[in-house]
This record gives C-alpha cells, structure tokens and sequence, in this order.
C-alpha cells in the first residue's frame, strides 16, 4: 500500500513538474530571435515535457507542402520516412482543428505498441501546421502516453503557435518600421528642399497633425476661406472630410464622408490623378450642370488629387469667392506639389502610426504571456492585464473580461477611463446570455460581434443602458475552449462607428491568451489538489496501521484533514454504539476567516453543547438518513431546505442557528455504523467534489473501526483460548484434588471480565 501511495505522489510530482514547466514555457518561446532557433526551442520543450523518442514539427501554407520545420528523432531514423507514415494523421489534425492519441499497432501488448500524438498548431490568423511526437511503450524511461500528454501536446501547439505568430509578426514588423523609417528620412530632406508647406508638413508625424499643417499653410498662402482635404477611405468607399474651412470658419465635424461616384467626369479626373481647375462659374457647371448662381456660389475652384505610386488617395479643393481666374499654373503647380508631399507624408504617417500600434499590441501580448507564466495557478492577474492592455490599445472608454459557466456570465476584470474605483457595472453581473448586449452574443454564436451604433440597434436591450454608462459601439470576442464559450473580452467606445480590423484581431490573441491562462490555472490547481488529496488519504493510512487497535486516532486524523481540505466551521463523527444509540466519537472545531459569522467562540459553545447532549437515540436523526440512505447527504440550508429531516433540522433551531451541512454514512456492507458530518455557515450546501472527500475519508474511518474490532476480537479470543488451556492443565496436574481448579477457575474469571 506504501508503494502505491509512493507512486502515485511520484506520478502526481512528475505532472505537477510538467504543468509548473508548461507555465514557463510562454516565456522561453519568446526568447529565440530567428525561426531557426524558435523551431529547435519547441522541439526541444516537446521532448522534454512530453518524455518523446520522436518529435516532428510539421509547417505549412497555402502555396507550399508540408515541410519539416524541426526534429527529434533516434539515430539513423529518417524524418522524411516517420513525415510520409504519418501525413493522413496530419491531414486530418488540419481538418479537424483536434488533437488525437494513438496506440499502435493494434492487437499486441501495450508494452510492445506505439503511442503517438498529433497536435494541431492554430494561430489567430490561420493555421501553421503540427507537432508530432511518439513513445515506444517497450522503453524503460517511456511507456505509453495518456489523455493528460495529450492535452499537454495541445496546449504546448497552442503556445508554439502563438509564439512563431508572433515572432513573424515582429519580424515584418521590424522590417516595416525600418523600411518606413528609412521613407520618412529621405521625404524629410525632400521636404526641406521645397517651400514652407512642405516644411510645415515635415515637421508633424501624426496623420491629422499633417493634414491640419498642410490645409493651414494652404488657406495662408492662397487667402482663402474655403479648403478642404479629403481622405479616400477604400474600406467603406466613401471620402472622408478630414480638413474643411468654408468662409473662414472650421466646419470639419459637420460633415459625413459621402460616396464617390467612379462615372462622374470629376470623379473620371480624380481616378486619373489630373488636377481640375474651374476659373469660373460656367466652368463649374461643366461638371455640375445644375449650379445656380448665388451670393455664396465661389468664383474659382480648384480640385487635386493626393496620390502615391499612382493610387488615389483623395483631393484638395480651394475656393474662391472674391473673382475668376483665381488659380494660374503656378497655383497648380504649387498644390499639386503639396499634394505629391502630402501623400507621401500621410501615407508614411498612417504606416508609421500603424506600425507603433502594432509594437504596442506586441509588447502588451508579451507583458500578458509573462504574467501568465508568474500566475500559473491563479487567472484573476492575467485578466486584469487583458482588460488594461484592451482599454488602452482600442482608445475604448470601459474594457470587460467575463466567464461563462454554461448558465450565467460573470464579471472577471472590469477597466474604465475614469479609473478603477468608478466601476458602476458591478451590480448589472451575473447576467443571463439571452440579452443583447455584444458579450452575450458573442457567447452565444462563438463568434465575435462589432456593433457600430447600440442606439441604432432596437434588439440591445442590455441593462447597460440603464447604468449611465456613456458609450455607442462595442466589440467582443468569445473564449472559446475546444470550440465552447467560456467568457469574453469586450471593449465599449463613446464614439458610434465601426472598429478597425486590428482590433478584433488585438482581442482575439487576447482571448487566445486567456483561454491558456484559464486552462493553465485548471491543471495546476487540480494536479495540486490531487496532492494534497493524496497527501491527506496517505496520512491518514499512516495512522491507521500504526493504531490497529484503537480507531480513536484515526478518527482524529480524519477529522484534521477534512479541516484542511474542506473550508468549514464544524465537524463531528457519530458511532452507533452496543446500547443502539448514537454516541459521539470526535468533533472539530474550524475557525475559518471565510467564515466570518461564525466566530471561534460560538463554535466552540456548540462543540459543548453538542457533546452534552449524546448519547442520543438513532431514529429520526441524519445518522439514521444517512445510514438508510448509503450516500452522502447535502443540506444547503438546514432550517428552510426541502426534505430536511427532523433530526437534521431540530439541532439548528435548538442552537438559534442556520447553516449546511453533508453527512456521510460509515458503512460496514449493509451495515450502517455511524457517519462522519460537516457543517459552516456559508448556506448553499457543498460541491460534488466536497462530497466524494468526505465519502474517501468514511471509507476511511470504517476500515478503522473494523480493523480495531477484529483486533479486540482476536485478542478476548486468545485470552479466552489462554485461560482454557490453564484450567485444562490444573486439572490435569491435580486428578484429586478440585480446589487448584476451582481458584484457578476465579483468576481467569476476574482477568477476563476484569
């Protein structure tokens, strides 16, 4: 029995070793700098966490076959041979999106099969490829591989992909950067050779900024009231009004961008990249024959497209109200060279822009994954952060992380821009997902959900709207866990209007994160309460070899280690004695800090009163129930609970106090010989995993009291024996005389029954 337990903290250490490796492993992958070495790094984790004489990382893409990426493989092997056997696996690991456990070949002895894993590695934009890896079960470090390799091969592929994501995303990136950088230097001393627009314009790096530079220096240079600048937005086709004056006064936020249409001949010459001069009226009605002359009809217009590498990306148009032939070719040339100098610039701003986004959606990804790695067992941290990185990375006004538990949705981690301790969202949660709102929708079709305008949208009928919370278009993305919801991510802006691809894609690697976090946090816990569970029973096995002839001990000791492994107030085990009735053989008193009803001192008051009042009669008591019954007992709240038996409930009302309470039954077969109960304040009963602890540790005490009966048994059956064979041999040694006998006779007598 030792050695059982032995291996079993052995295996149970051995898994504690891989998940507390597993945890760490988001921040060696983010050490390698090239693919090369981020191939051999996963390879490298997969051997060693998994044990594996085999190990292939298998990579590819739309246009290219599979390739081998890295391998680990016995000398003169050929990984070209183990990729061939292997590829319908592979296939099928792609298609499926599911990791799979084979043994092989079927119908031999497990010890002379193979066991083989296929993971397949998704990353946010696409699948990668697999990791595969392989044990002979004939090994004497191997064996076979089990459910657990293979969801530690599972998330192992998720981080690996992940982090060859990442590392290609930083690479471009990098590339990127440089490569824009390197334009915006070289524009710069472009733009220093040029007049004081262009200079203007050199000095910003912010889109806007660059715009409102060039339309100021613009309306300075010309005298003019009346600019604007137009931004050609290809994802909505519309033309967006990024700089307006009309007679002197910014208008800008007055107007909504508007489509172009491609067959207008002034949208003809936009398309073409060839400026548009209209020096008078009737000029003007060649393009729009339906102008009429007013008060506020401008006299010259001139439109020029902004471009670069010969793509339209909008127009500059200048007005004037005062006379004709306002614009000469000078005037066009000097415009159309702003024009060329602006786009350049704007189209370096927004790359430049983007790409410090992107940085900083890098850099939030790894400062998530390092703290995933420091909070192996506890999510709550890894949350706080994706709700921070979230509201700040979106520019969002309240960012929200919630768990589903296939029934409701609970707030997890909730950010605002007025800071943490304005949270108004705190009593809108748990919610039901048949509302509106964008975290239950996505929740409800796995799917994420952008709503541009919630006022706009009848079916939001979410209790937000009745929180004061200011804001018009929301974003959420689910956690998703082998394809089921189990939380979301959503970020809630002020502004109406749809949110930027990057955003969705920001909050997806985010979810993919928390999902690792959430499944970390769940192996490590149960590893570390399997421990502590096997911890407990091996002590308490301990004691009961050492006490065979008394359970007393045993019983303490299974009282002590319910106290550890279930949070309580009180405890107490009943035997049903020779008389029929109960007695009571051991109580605990637990004073609790999550317990706070319950103070140390009234515990200890019904510990008293409880003992004063045993030995008590068996009927209508829970003992009795339990017995009757042969299951644990589960009484979320004893004094208004349904079905709460008499003897269960009158105890409560004599002590003036409620509470739950479960009771196991200690069953010799069919023979009911006491029950061991819990009781705290906390109302709403106990977890099914509560109740099968208790039910181990009855199991537990009923070996014990057996044990120490058939040990009390034997030995009044030796002393019997003993004293038989005395009195035999007096009257042997005294065929005359009875009166040995008789004094023999009274001394085994008064040493049996004392």
């Amino acid at each position: 029995m030792k050695t059982k337990s032995k291996t079993t903290r052995t295996a149970a250490a051995t898994h504690l070793a891989r998940v507390a490796r597993l945890a760490q492993l988001p921040l060696r992958l983010s050490q390698p700098k090239s693919e090369a070495a981020m191939h051999t790094a996963i390879v490298t984790e997969a051997a060693r966490l998994l044990g594996a004489q085999r190990v292939l990382l298998v990579l590819h893409s739309a246009a290219v076959a599979p390739r081998i990426a890295g391998a680990k493989l016995p000398r003169g092997e050929s990984a070209e041979a183990l990729l061939q056997a292997i590829t319908p696996w592979l296939t099928e690991a792609q298609r499926t999106g599911a990791s799979r456990l084979r043994h092989g070949p079927e119908g031999v002895a497990p010890n002379h099969q193979r066991s083989c894993l296929v993971a397949p590695m998704q990353a946010p934009h696409g699948k990668l490829g697999c990791l595969y890896a392989d044990i002979d079960g004939a090994q004497a470090k191997g064996g076979r591989f089990e459910e657990a390799e293979r969801d530690l091969l599972s998330l192992l592929a998720a981080q690996a992909a992940v982090a060859l994501a990442h590392l290609h995303s930083t690479k471009g990136l990098e590339r990127a950067l440089a490569e824009r950088t390197a334009a915006l230097e070289q524009r710069d001393d472009e733009l220093a050779l040029i007049n004081s627009i262009q200079q203007g314009i050199a000095a910003e790096l912010h889109f806007q900024a660059i715009v409102d530079t060039a339309g100021d220096k613009l309306r300075e240079v010309f005298k003019t009231g009346d600019t604007h600048i137009y931004w050609m937005d290809y994802a909505s086709g519309l033309l967006t009004p990024m700089y307006a004056y009309e007679q002197g006064r910014r208008v800008v936020d007055g107007q909504e961008p508007f489509a172009m249409d491609p067959q207008h001949p002034l949208a003809l010459r936009h398309l073409a990249l060839l400026p548009t001069v209209m020096n008078s009226v009737a000029a003007q009605q060649d393009y729009w024959p339906h102008l009429v002359f007013g008060a506020h009809t401008p006299l010259s217009v001139i439109k020029v497209p902004i471009s670069i590498a010969g793509r339209f990306l909008g127009v500059i148009g200048l007005e004037d109200r005062s006379r004709e032939n306002a614009f000469d070719a000078a005037a066009v040339g000097l415009i159309a060279s702003v024009a060329a100098s602006l786009g350049t610039a704007l189209e370096s701003a927004r790359l430049f822009d983007e790409t410090q986004a992107a940085l900083l959606r890098q850099t939030a990804t790894s400062e998530i994954l390092k703290v995933i790695a420091a909070s192996p067992s506890d999510v709550q941290p890894v949350f706080e952060t994706i709700a921070a990185k979230a509201l700040q990375l979106c520019g969002a006004r309240h960012s929200v992380v919630t768990r589903f538990d296939g029934e409701l949705i609970h707030l997890a981690a909730f950010h605002d821009r007025s800071g943490p301790a304005q949270n108004p969202w705190r009593d809108l949660w748990p919610q039901k997902p048949g509302t509106g709102s964008a975290t239950a929708l996505a929740i409800l079709s796995s799917k994420t959900v952008a709503i541009a305008d919630v006022q706009a949208q009848p079916s939001y009928v979410f209790a937000e709207r009745d929180a004061d919370l200011s804001f018009r278009s929301t974003l959420a993305v689910p956690l998703l866990c082998d394809g089921a919801p189990i939380g979301a991510i959503c970020v809630l802006c002020p502004e109406a209007g749809a949110f930027p691809p990057q955003h969705a894609a920001l909050l997806q690697t985010f979810a993919d994160q928390a999902v690792i976090a959430i499944q970390n946090a769940r192996l490590f816990n149960e590893t570390q309460e399997a421990l502590e569970l096997q911890t407990a029973t091996a002590e308490v096995l301990q004691v009961i070899s050492g006490s065979v002839a008394d359970a007393q001990p045993v019983l303490d000791k299974i009282l002590e280690s319910c106290s550890r492994l279930i949070p309580a107030g009180y405890m107490f085990v009943n035997l049903v004695g020779d008389d029929g009735r109960l007695h009571l053989a051991g109580s605990r008193v637990i004073g609790h800090a999550d317990v706070p009803g319950w103070r140390q001192s009234e515990l200890e008051a019904i510990d008293k009163i409880s003992a004063s009042v045993y030995p008590i009669a068996l009927e209508h008591t829970g003992t009795a129930l339990a017995i009757a019954s042969g299951r644990v007992l589960n009484f979320p709240d004893v004094l208004h609970g349904d079905a709460v038996p008499y003897g269960v409930r009158a105890p409560a009302e004599q002590k003036g106090m409620n509470y739950s309470q479960m009771m196991a039954p200690l069953m010799h077969g069919a023979h009911g010989i006491g029950s061991i109960a819990v009781m705290r304040e906390t109302l709403g009963g106990f977890s099914a995993k509560e109740q099968a602890l208790l039910k181990t540790f009855a199991d537990q005490a009923v070996i014990a009291i057996q044990n120490a009966r058939l040990f009390r048994e034997t030995q009044e059956a030796l002393e019997r024996q003993t004293a038989t064979a005395e009195i035999l041999k007096v009257i042997s040694n005294s065929p005359t005389d009875v009166q040995p006998v008789f004094d023999a006779i009274v001394y085994s007598v008064a040493r049996l029954f004392g």
